[in-house]
């Protein structure tokens, strides 16, 4: 029998965006349904998509601003996840957008409301292609950021505090804009990139694992850029929150700065970490001998059910330790964390049943002329 992936959620849940039926917090890991394989998931403000690694998407939750491109759904939301598009290389959301990289063509698709430029098409733009393959696509609250094959970045949206730093033609005596409303390069990164993350309002950008350059746009809030590490040579993940940046490192250790005056970054007597899921403001780990661990802000169940769990705070802040999470069938082949939304992905032999909403019908599915 082949081996198929089994996606569990728990956590914020009331627009459906676990691909559960809309309830206010599920704080238990809840199966949702199987996929042939599952490469990446991102989750916006109350919405999610799953890619597999065939280029299908599925969406769960909000919809109505469109956020999910499925507009021609009577309901402003999707409570179980549906397949929106194909041919898709990646994906990310904003609060209120999604966008889409072509895996042939390389075009960008968005969908949404456009507060700060977040949909990167201008008056007098009516379409974008990236000029080369995109290797990573990250998206802050307000701000997508792309890395080519080449080392470069491109980004838009907001670009108040510079986290999309200043276009290529630019001199670095010029203030930056306060948004870029279409997909510009961004200059002055004196290394070639390979990874980047976005928190609420800043992107850090990685180089070569084996030199460990890296770079922070946006302010020094919260110490952000006035603390970080010389290098961060042998990382082997990246994430952020809001506020906080995380750097996970071959040898499984994990180290963390910025905010701190919530909860602490890094839990003291951490076990060796193998992967890693960063979420808006929670953490989820799973460790070399593979139990899953959470902490951070959980209030909404993202990390886990925390009754009897000694030290809470009564925010559900998981502070100074963490919570081990069960209740997952199979081996945790993948994890990943949105706006307070926790998803584990598992490898499974076992049949279980799947929603019926497999598609979208064809009356309902997104126009071509998509942003």
């Amino acid at each position: 029998m082949p081996v198929r992936h089994a996606l569990y959620a728990f956590g914020s849940n009331d627009e459906g965006e676990l691909g559960l039926t809309p309830c206010k917090i599920v704080d238990t890991p809840t199966f949702v349904r199987q996929f042939d394989d599952i490469k990446t998931i991102r989750g916006g403000g109350n919405h999610t998509v799953a890619l597999g690694n065939l280029g299908s998407v599925w969406g769960a939750g909000q919809n109505s601003k469109d956020q999910l491109g499925a507009g021609g759904l009577q309901n402003n939301r999707l409570v179980a996840f549906t397949k929106l598009r194909q041919d898709v290389f990646t994906c990310a959301a904003t609060s209120d957008t999604t966008a889409f990289v072509d895996g042939k063509t390389w075009q960008l698709h968005t969908y949404g409301i456009d507060q700060f430029g977040e949909l990167g098409c201008a008056e007098n733009l009516s379409s974008f292609a990236f000029p080369r393959p995109v290797v990573d696509f990250v998206a802050g609250h307000w701000h997508y950021v792309a890395v080519l094959d080449n080392g470069d970045v491109w980004g838009w949206g907001r670009n108040r505090y510079g986290q999309l730093g200043l276009s290529a033609t630019e001199g670095s005596e010029v203030v930056p804009p306060a948004q870029y409303s279409t997909p510009t390069k961004i200059g002055g990164i004196p290394f070639s990139v390979t990874r980047a993350i976005c928190g609420k309002e800043f992107t850090y950008l990685v180089g070569d694992s084996a030199t460990g350059e890296h770079k922070i746009l946006g302010r020094d809030q919260h110490k952000l850029i006035s603390s970080m590490p010389d290098h961060v040579r042998g990382w082997k993940d990246i994430g952020a929150t809001w506020h906080a940046i995380f750097v996970l490192f071959e040898d499984g250790t994990l180290h963390g700065w910025g905010k701190v005056n919530q909860w602490k970054l890094i839990p003291p007597g951490l076990p060796r970490i193998a992967q890693i899921a960063v979420g808006t403001e929670h953490i989820l780990a799973v460790t070399n001998d593979e139990r899953l661990l959470s902490w951070g802000w959980g209030f909404h169940g993202n990390c886990g059910d925390l009754k009897g769990l000694e030290g809470i705070k009564p925010s559900g802040v998981v502070s100074g330790l963490w919570n081990e999470i069960k209740g997952i069938e199979g081996k945790i082949v993948k994890v990943a964390a949105g706006y307070a939304t926790s998803f584990v992905v598992a490898e499974t032999q076992q049949e279980t049943a799947t929603f019926v909403h497999e598609e979208l019908s064809q009356e309902d599915e997104p126009a071509e002329n998509a942003r």
